[in-house]
């Protein structure tokens, strides 16, 4: 089985998640289980991790509030033939996590539904929560745009849609 995870929440100092991200390689490593990270970064590059491991770093904008971390914009890869798209139609995972709750989300719902044009194959695809406090602020900030009516009604239906048909999992400890 491949899995391919991406994350917003990802630069080369940070911990959390990033931590999370490093220890599973590890474990899939070991595991002997081919595993791909997608990330966020200054340029496009592949870093090897392991025999079964791999990162992709995607070149992308800072954060807005937080210039350490950069952004994976629906932009880039809601086209056909863009990079997000081309890695995975290469790597073609069976299991597709989403760390990310206002960017990369979208993503997981197009996957479903197959509506990219360039991947031609439907993966299972997770979401992972990755922060209490993130969740809650999502959420305010959410309500807060919708009270003031600067949310469309068809945004709040395909957010709704979208996570729907992803699964939210609290767990990070490595199943056997």
């Amino acid at each position: 089985m491949k899995t391919l995870h991406l994350t917003n929440a990802w630069h080369e100092t940070s911990g959390g998640i990033a931590t999370f991200y490093r220890a599973l390689m590890e474990q899939a490593n070991q595991r002997g289980h081919e595993i791909r990270l997608v990330v966020p970064g200054e340029s496009d590059c592949i870093e090897d991790v392991g025999t079964f491991g791999r990162i992709y770093h995607v070149k992308a904008a800072p954060a807005l509030f937080n210039s350490k971390y950069r952004m994976i914009y629906p932009s880039q890869f809601l086209s056909a033939g863009n990079k997000l798209q081309n890695i995975l139609a290469r790597e073609r995972p069976d299991v597709v996590e989403i760390c990310d709750k206002y960017t990369l989300n979208y993503l997981g719902g197009l996957l479903r539904m197959k509506l990219l044009q360039g991947v031609d194959f439907r993966p299972v695809v997770v979401g992972l929560a990755a922060s209490a406090w993130m969740t809650i602020f999502a959420a305010i900030w959410l309500m807060f745009l919708w009270h003031r009516n600067s949310v469309p009604g068809i945004c709040g239906g395909f957010t709704f849609l979208f996570s729907t048909i992803t699964l939210q999992t609290q767990s990070t400890q490595p199943r056997n």
